[in-house]
């Protein structure tokens, strides 16, 4: 593992020439394709060297996360003007492309993979087959960049042509490279390990964004976070940093409180009438939540569902019918306001145990 004190830095400005690395080009390519988040959190490498039908080679094609395209140019040394119109003729080219075409790129580029599955790992969302390349945007990454091709992309960019470049500085230690700056991952794993405990290690993806403000892509970190087993993911939204003796029996719970974190919610329905006993038959890992917001069932995968009710009332309506329960997080309905909530909502009552139900209300 290479030491931290080694970077590859892709910054918004020129670096000194002094500081820059003696590697070739295609040492650069191989340092981009195997890390692409140097370049960008949002981008996954799809292709490397392709031919256009205008004979020149792309040096990478890269695939967003709305399904876009990326055609990234390396230049280390100075970037000659030239290398504007290379961009913008292979830009035509890339435009071009149907979605089979780029599926076949990337088999090759994978030797055999599949673009859809492989989408789907990175990102931790399907691709969208129909806004498969309905854009595109033009990368040229270069140690400087001379007046004249300022001038050039500066005139294009106006006219929304726009040409993205990214300067970068290389320090090499012992033949590895490093880029703390461009690790959003390190950040997010020393921020999980600095604030999470068994009380605190259910997060939503805005406690996260808190956490790393400046990671760029936050869809795209938190996929990766889930991909290393860094993160698990509960539902849209939510995530299980793993943590020793964590009660995996009060996920579903602490996910909807956070899921509902401005609203009013409570426990109760067939949630609470089986805990006590006075119902029969209710689906295992479901839980039923009243909840001033709109009425939803969140699927949670294998962790289960958790059913979301909207119920007028207010607080004051019920606050003498409620305690809060510290283990789940959430007020809790009486046994009571739990038959009063599934007669409200014309709920079943045909699995309640009547008998066992008068000795509690």
């Amino acid at each position: 593992m290479p030491s931290e004190q080694n970077a590859l830095n892709i910054s918004a400005q020129p670096p000194q020439e002094a500081a820059i690395a003696r590697i070739n080009e295609q040492q650069l390519e191989d340092l981009i394709t195997s890390t692409p988040q140097v370049l960008s959190g949002d981008w996954m490498i799809i292709g490397r060297q392709e031919w256009t039908d205008a004979g020149g080679r792309i040096d990478l094609l890269a695939i967003a996360p709305d399904s876009s395209l990326v055609l990234i140019e390396l230049k280390r040394s100075r970037t000659p003007r030239e290398i504007v119109a290379q961009a913008l003729d292979y830009a035509a080219w890339v435009e071009q492309l149907t979605s089979e075409h780029i599926r076949l790129i990337y088999q090759r580029f994978s030797k055999g993979e599949s673009l859809d599955g492989a989408f789907k790992e990175f990102f931790g969302f399907e691709l969208d087959a129909a806004q498969l390349n309905n854009s595109h945007q033009i990368v040229i990454v270069a140690s400087e960049l001379d007046k004249s091709s300022e001038r050039i992309i500066a005139y294009l960019n106006a006219r929304n042509i726009v040409i993205k470049v990214l300067f970068f500085q290389l320090i090499e230690h012992a033949g590895s490279y490093f880029s703390p700056q461009t690790q959003p991952l390190r950040k997010l794993t020393r921020a999980l390990r600095l604030l999470a405990d068994r009380e605190h290690c259910v997060f939503a993806a805005s406690d996260l964004a808190a956490a790393v403000p400046e990671c760029g892509h936050l869809a795209g970190l938190l996929s990766r976070a889930a991909n290393t087993g860094l993160l698990e993911r509960v539902c849209r939204g939510i995530y299980l940093y793993p943590v020793p003796d964590y009660p995996m029996g009060h996920l579903l719970f602490h996910a909807a409180a956070r899921l509902r974190a401005g609203e009013f919610n409570y426990i109760s329905l067939e949630t609470v009438l089986s805990d006590a006993g006075v119902i029969s038959q209710v689906p295992m890992n479901w839980v039923s939540i009243m909840t001033s917001g709109r009425s939803h069932v969140v699927d949670c995968g294998n962790y289960g569902h958790i059913e979301l009710v909207h119920t007028a009332q207010r607080p004051d309506d019920v606050s003498h019918e409620l305690t809060y329960d510290p283990d789940r997080r959430l007020w809790r309905a009486s046994v009571r306001q739990a038959l009063r909530d599934m007669k409200a909502t014309r709920r079943s009552l045909d699995l309640v145990d009547e008998e066992a139900l008068r000795e509690l209300v």
